[in-house]
């Protein structure tokens, strides 16, 4: 059997069946203690990705930008918004 950390992270990352998912949280609507495991372990893996996204945004703003460098700005973005996905999808796999 599973134990909370791991069913709640299959909970919070989708990877419960439909029945499990409904199941769970009918538990979580009548146990106070799960209830609160589940906010605390959201709350962190939301910390986590907003840390991520931040760092990412960061290191993104020291890039030197010349004015005759091959990469535009919308460039930079696109590359930018698939190395945020990814983090994204890193962040929610944990």
């Amino acid at each position: 059997m599973m134990n909370n950390f791991e069913l709640i992270d299959d909970y919070l990352t989708n990877r419960l069946s439909d029945a499990n998912k409904i199941a769970f949280e009918k538990e979580v609507a009548s146990d106070p203690a799960l209830r609160a495991d589940v906010a605390m372990q959201k709350a962190i893996v939301e910390s986590v990705k907003n840390a991520r996204v931040a760092e990412l945004k960061s290191m993104l703003n020291n890039v030197p930008i010349a004015g005759s460098s091959p990469f535009s700005l919308p460039m930079l973005k696109m590359a930018a918004g698939i190395v945020g996905a990814g983090l994204l999808i890193a962040a929610l796999s944990y």
